[in-house]
């Protein structure tokens, strides 16, 4: 069994470590390589999951989520800017943002391409853009081709303006 004075010290201990860790991460936030990231090709420091292979304009989402990890964590507050369309196929062209796995926005996205802008706050330390994509089809599934992938958006490039 503890004694008082163990118990203190790991309190101590404990507030430390957390103190630490608040320095630090304020630190890697001032350190984000803020810019413009081009799904037309590799980005290193930039994990992609739920996108598909490289195609000319950049890439189309695959599946229901998107999600945009980045080697860093992300400013507390940000304008999350892009460029792409939603797949002319889904009739529901609403996508979630979601940062560190908390909803941050919804955009109804059209099927021709345009620029958006949406300002957002971050979880603490949080270092991923998720996308949740309502209704992903496929053109196979609604017999436009026999592309079997669930087409959510197509994005050609994303920024991250602090």
């Amino acid at each position: 069994m503890k004694t008082l004075p163990e118990r203190r010290r790991v309190q101590l201990l404990s507030a430390g470590v957390t103190l630490v860790a608040a320095l630090v991460g304020l630190g890697l936030q001032r350190s984000f390589p803020f810019g413009t990231i081009s799904l037309s090709a590799a980005q290193p420091g930039i994990a992609l999951e739920g996108f598909s292979g490289l195609e000319p304009f950049g890439r189309w989402t695959d599946g229901d989520v998107a999600r945009v990890r980045f080697a860093q964590p992300l400013p507390r507050h940000f304008t999350l800017r892009f460029r792409g369309h939603a797949y002319a196929g889904n009739p529901d062209k609403s996508v979630d943002i979601h940062v560190g796995g908390v909803r941050r926005a919804s955009v109804t996205l059209t099927p021709f391409d345009a620029d958006y802008s949406v300002d957002l706050e971050s979880a603490w330390l949080a270092n991923d853009v998720e996308f949740m994509i309502h209704n992903a089809q496929s053109p196979k599934a609604i017999g436009e081709s026999a592309d079997s992938r669930r087409l959510g958006v197509a994005f050609s490039h994303i920024e991250v303006v602090p």
